[in-house]
């Protein structure tokens, strides 16, 4: 959260600051801001730690599902 504070543009939060393993599986889960992740400059929230966990192992097709999935629950 300081991280985020101090420079809230040089990390922008993902998909309005929604699960982003929920949007992934298409569905719009509240996230926890105390577990997120920092991928290639974007901030990545999750509801609970299992969620992250399943995004670090693959973040790119985590990220991938999540991009077509949002335009359609965002």
């Amino acid at each position: 959260k300081k991280m985020f504070d101090a420079e809230p543009t040089k990390h922008p939060i993902a998909y309005e600051g929604y699960c982003a393993t929920g949007v992934a599986m298409g569905k719009k889960l509240v996230s926890n801001p105390e577990i997120f992740t920092v991928h290639k400059g974007t901030t990545y929230l999750f509801s609970n730690a299992e969620a992250k966990m399943m995004f670090d192992k693959d973040p790119e097709m985590t990220i991938s599902k999540a991009a077509a999935s949002w335009p359609k629950i965002k």
